[in-house]
């Protein structure tokens, strides 16, 4: 084999701790490497490492300052020829394995910076802000920077009660199509990126593994109706969306609300125990939640060879899959595996076909 190929498909990892690359002993325990990635929780590592030193008998890494709980890690993957950081996190726990007749193991594990957001509950209220707002200034208080996405909308008050940060952060970018996520000190807060530009193609023939999915019009309503109560107008509030309100098609030809629609009668879901207080509030609720349920319509997992451009939050597109199946992808949970190979685990969801 070339150079050139040969740089091309070796899988290699590197990882730092506290700023520093692993020291070589260190790196040559390391059997296996696992990283999470995900759009509605904090994404998660795991090394593990062969924990037992013949010389000394005794195990080795697992008593080490160098995996300490609250140590900054940085995690690359990729291949000799190009390699890429896939998640900076921090060590939160330590896992000690004795297997039967097996080498002893130390399995470090963390979270990306996201992980902060859940300790403690607290209940406060935020007046006259844009979600956007609340996600900066919870950022703010953990010393992140943030990249956010004006949400628009100003709310005269919203209520975190008894919530962790993360939990209350993650319900609202629910409910007006939002995503979070913590990359490295940022804390990412922006619409769904289901219908932007594709980061890659996959098939059979390029990089493409598995494949299984799901279509199910099961779940799937052409309308839903969000009701409350302006309280200086007194008067009910009603919030509507329809399947035209779904943003992006994903290279398919009908979204799964008008499949849905089409095939059985109209159906509307009517959401009552979410508060609003105006009637822009209620529309944005409504779409929000249409748009959630249209991401159900088809749900895949794949596996595929590793690859850093695969990543919680991307669109990728997938062919070789028939006319209905193939398409544009968002890509919900990619899980990146090192064990001497590279592959690369995805959850997926599509809207249309």
């Amino acid at each position: 084999m070339a150079v050139q190929q040969l740089a091309a498909t070796v899988p290699v990892f590197s990882i730092s701790v506290g700023g520093a690359t692993l020291p070589p002993d260190a790196r040559g325990a390391v059997t296996r490497v696992e990283v999470e990635q995900s759009v509605d929780r904090a994404g998660t590592f795991a090394i593990e490492l062969d924990n037992w030193d013949l010389a000394s008998q005794q195990v080795k890494w697992s008593d080490a300052s160098l995996f300490e709980p609250g140590g900054a890690v940085t995690v690359q993957l990729g291949y000799l020829d190009s390699i890429a950081t896939v998640m900076v996190g921090e060590i939160t726990g330590l896992e000690v394995a004795f297997p039967e007749r097996a080498r002893a193991l130390l399995t470090v594990r963390g979270y990306d910076r996201l992980h902060r957001f859940r300790r403690g509950r607290r209940t406060r209220t935020y007046l006259q802000v844009k979600d956007s707002d609340v996600a900066r200034q919870l950022a703010a208080d953990l010393g992140l920077s943030a990249d956010v996405e004006d949400s628009a909308e100003v709310h005269s008050y919203l209520l975190q009660h008894n919530q962790t940060d993360v939990d209350f952060l993650l319900a609202r970018a629910a409910a007006i199509g939002y995503e979070l996520s913590v990359d490295d000190r940022t804390l990412r807060f922006r619409r769904l990126q289901h219908d932007r530009g594709k980061v890659l193609t996959l098939d059979f023939l390029h990089g493409l593994m598995t494949f299984t999915a799901s279509l199910s019009t099961a779940d799937q309503v052409g309308q839903v109706t969000v009701r409350g109560w302006d309280p200086k107008a007194k008067q009910a509030l009603v919030g509507q969306a329809q399947a035209s309100d779904v943003r992006g098609t994903m290279a398919g030809q009908q979204v799964g609300p008008a499949v849905a629609d089409r095939l059985f009668g109209s159906r509307t879901l009517a959401v009552v125990d979410q508060p609003v207080a105006t009637q822009s509030e209620a529309d944005l609720l409504a779409r929000g939640i249409l748009n959630e349920i249209a991401l159900g319509y088809v749900v895949a997992e794949g596996t595929a060879v590793g690859d850093p451009a695969l990543r919680a939050g991307a669109v990728v597109e997938l062919g070789g899959l028939g006319q209905r199946f193939s398409g544009l992808y968002y890509v919900t949970r990619a899980t990146h595996v090192w064990d001497g190979q590279f592959v690369t685990h995805l959850s997926l969801r599509r809207n249309a076909t």
